[in-house]
């Protein structure tokens, strides 16, 4: 473990950090696509089946990015763990 340096376990839990931050954006995307999914069925509610299909899709590409970054997150702080001798 000589060659790694101190800066690399930060910089892993940074990123580690950046990475559990895009759940913000992934909750900002999920309550205006519930908000505009509501509001499409309140202009038309004939169109319920549609907005329902296209709002299900929706949620499934959120969750796979929610939970791609929670993947990458704990991958850079096993990474940061096995690099540095003290947590991060």
């Amino acid at each position: 473990m000589g060659s790694v340096n101190k800066s690399s376990c930060g910089l892993c839990c940074i990123a580690a950090a950046l990475a559990i931050l895009s759940y913000v954006g992934l909750g900002l995307g999920f309550g205006i696509g519930l908000g505009s999914a509501a509001e499409a069925i309140g202009r038309n509610p004939s169109a319920v089946v549609q907005v329902l299909i296209a709002l299900i899709l929706g949620i499934l590409v959120f969750l796979v990015f929610a939970i791609l970054a929670f993947i990458i997150a704990f991958k850079l702080v096993k990474i940061a763990k096995d690099s540095c001798s003290k947590d991060c």
